[in-house]
């Protein structure tokens, strides 16, 4: 304690400020990067920062020395090793904490959660960086790398996630020219097996809720409320009012609609979910998902599909998706959900 007293004195004296003081915890140093892709939000593979050669008296910490004096036995003894290794368990536990720490501080585009992690496997989160360093040669280009994302396409998504936010377009041009082709947006076809899209079964749900809570966007509220809809759903099948869709690849609910006539109205039907597992972004199975139930509301002679969301920063992608599929959004309401939490209600005429 007496070494403790002295420390925070000394800070007193030569900063002027209040000292920060932090209880040590568990031996391991760990981080995960996340990365949004329009409406997909991922957790990168686990890093671990290896203490090599530290003995037991050397403090296993990142410190100043370990990141900035590059002849420090700190420096050249901190080793990143990504994927880190260690349990599966373990590794899924951290990454759904990234998830629900991301979802959290309303984070959105690109962060990072460090971990201390003892040999137990406990963990507690030393912080969350909400704009980490993203340079060439950082811990999150490495884990892009292995996640085999090129930086190039990191840099090209973050654009245009800010592009959807600010509901950018590509100026129009004439027909038939150069820059006109050019201008054509690229289909994005799916990576994986080809999807199948069906009515929800019972064997789907526990699928549907496991990865809609990977995304990190839906509370445990919000988790409860979407089973009783899938409850709901499957017990009527396409006669009942839910009419709830799950796409699946190599067998598996990967992605899962629904949608509903709006009472009292003639021909204004909502989508009440859409959700996508976290592990197949890039496959266009949103998209795939959307356009599957406009061909269904079309048939039933709808007019008007209905769309609603948060406007919190964490959904500036999933707008920004809403809006690049033909949507529009047609109100606002400050403060519905919650203090700065607006609902946004989008619109789409058939």
């Amino acid at each position: 304690m007496t070494n403790l007293l002295k420390a925070v004195a000394r800070v007193h004296r030569d900063f002027k400020h209040p000292a920060l003081v932090e209880q040590f915890f568990g031996t391991r140093e760990i981080n995960i990067s996340v990365y949004q892709d329009e409406a997909t939000i991922k957790a990168l593979p686990v890093a671990e920062i290896e203490f090599r050669d530290f003995g037991k008296d050397r403090p296993r910490i990142v410190d100043y020395a370990a990141k900035w004096h590059t002849d420090s036995f700190e420096y050249k003894n901190t080793v990143r090793v990504i994927p880190a290794v260690m349990d599966k368990d373990t590794a899924k536990r951290l990454r759904a904490a990234t998830l629900a720490a991301w979802q959290t501080m309303g984070c959105r585009d690109y962060a990072r959660v460090d971990f201390r992690l003892d040999e137990a496997g406990n963990f507690v989160i030393l912080e969350i960086n909400p704009n980490p360093d993203i340079s060439p040669d950082s811990g999150f280009a490495a884990a892009l790398t292995t996640s085999r994302i090129p930086y190039q396409k990191f840099v090209s998504t973050m654009c245009e996630n800010a592009g959807s936010r600010l509901n950018l377009r590509t100026p129009a041009q004439p027909p038939g020219s150069p820059k006109a082709k050019k201008a054509q947006p690229k289909k994005r076809l799916p990576k994986g097996p080809k999807p199948l899209i069906r009515y929800t079964e019972a064997s789907d749900r526990e699928g549907i809720l496991a990865f809609m809570r990977e995304t990190g966007f839906f509370h445990e509220g919000e988790i409860e409320v979407a089973n009783e809809v899938l409850e709901d759903a499957i017990a009527k099948g396409s006669k009942g009012h839910y009419q709830s869709f799950t796409l699946l690849a190599d067998g598996k609910p990967v992605g899962w609609v629904c949608c509903g006539h709006t009472p009292c109205t003639k021909g204004t039907y909502d989508i009440y979910w859409i959700g996508v597992s976290p592990h197949t972004q890039g496959c266009g199975y949103g998209r795939a998902l959307l356009e599957h139930v406009e061909k269904l509301i079309h048939k039933l002679k709808g007019r008007v599909i209905i769309i609603e969301t948060s406007g919190r920063p964490l959904y500036d992608a999933t707008r920004g998706f809403y809006l690049k599929t033909g949507y529009n959004e047609a109100a606002r309401i400050p403060d519905f959900y919650d203090q700065s939490d607006a609902r946004v209600i989008y619109a789409k005429a058939l």
